[in-house]
């Protein structure tokens, strides 16, 4: 929200969040150790806050196409 609205960009901290870290290695180290390739893994996330969602969706989260996070889903859902 702060990104698009406020102007705050330029300010934010570049670390992943932890659904967007745990994303990238089950989709790299956990994808090697079981031979496939990271575009063969599908990860949902459940997470408490709607944010995420967006947060899934931006495009810096995607290396060669292929997102960290491919679901999320609220638990309010």
């Amino acid at each position: 929200m702060s990104e698009k609205t406020h102007g705050m960009l330029p300010y934010l901290s570049s670390i992943r969040s932890p659904q967007q870290v745990t994303g990238s290695l089950i989709k790299t180290m956990y994808a090697r150790r079981w031979g496939i390739s990271g575009d063969k893994v599908w990860y949902l996330s459940v997470m408490p806050c709607f944010d995420k969602k967006l947060e899934a969706c931006r495009q810096d989260f995607a290396e060669n196409g292929v997102r960290d996070v491919d679901c999320v889903i609220t638990t309010a859902e």
